[in-house]
């Protein structure tokens, strides 16, 4: 679980900074698509880290 948190959070990481990207502008819907993503890996992100707080870190 540890890992799967860890994965989710670079992951999170890489689509904010996708989003920011100056130098590559995007259209509205990869906009879009890049903010849909972005909120589905950090609610993963946030039930893994809830998981593991509820197993004291060791699942």
């Amino acid at each position: 679980m540890q890992r799967y948190e860890e994965s989710l959070n670079a992951l999170c990481a890489l689509l904010r900074r996708m989003a920011r990207d100056i130098d590559h502008p995007m259209s509205d819907s990869e906009a879009e698509a890049i903010a849909l993503l972005t909120e589905v890996v950090a609610a993963m992100h946030s039930s893994c880290v809830r998981g593991l707080d509820a197993a004291g870190g060791a699942a």
